[in-house]
């Protein structure tokens, strides 16, 4: 690879790295908008376990958020 090559993969990293993380609720629990799952975009994840998710969000908002109970998730690496 040339070295233009890795500095516009390194510049696109920076600039452009989002996660798409999914989130299921689980015994048949739903969010308040009605729905069994929330999509929500990071373009950086803090720390994500089966009760807590943190991160910043695509518009630099810090997200946050949490659960008594497990919940699924999903990562999705965007770039």
């Amino acid at each position: 690879m040339s070295i233009v090559s890795n500095l516009t993969q390194w510049f696109n990293k920076i600039t452009k790295e989002q996660y798409d993380v999914t989130i299921y609720l689980s015994d048949g629990q739903i969010f308040p908008n009605g729905s069994t799952h929330i999509v929500v975009q990071l373009k950086k994840i803090k720390k994500l376990n089966s009760k807590y998710l943190s991160g910043t969000d695509i518009n630099g908002r810090s997200y946050e958020f949490s659960s008594v109970e497990d919940f699924n998730y999903e990562v999705k690496k965007i770039y």
